[in-house]
């Protein structure tokens, strides 16, 4: 955020009860029931939503095809990403 979040009324969004947190002009729809999982995020005015859904569900990800393996290039390993 880069300016006051202000929290605002409890709504529905994608058939969830949610509640709106706004920072200039962008808005954050948290979950109200079960985790407080973020559901959607509207950016500025014209910018379009972003849905977000399978939370806590196992994910299968696997190299594409002709992948490089990042230790053949010499440095440092990047540090492990957080999961959500």
């Amino acid at each position: 955020p880069t300016g006051r979040v202000t929290r605002g009324a409890v709504s529905t969004v994608d058939g969830r009860s949610v509640v709106s947190l706004s920072d200039n002009g962008s808005i954050l729809y948290v979950a109200t029931t079960g985790s407080p999982y973020p559901v959607e995020f509207r950016p500025d005015a014209g910018g379009q939503a972003l849905h977000f859904a399978g939370w806590d569900q196992d994910v299968q990800v696997s190299a594409p095809g002709g992948a490089i393996d990042i230790s053949s290039l010499g440095g440092a390993a990047p540090a492990a990403s957080p999961t959500p």
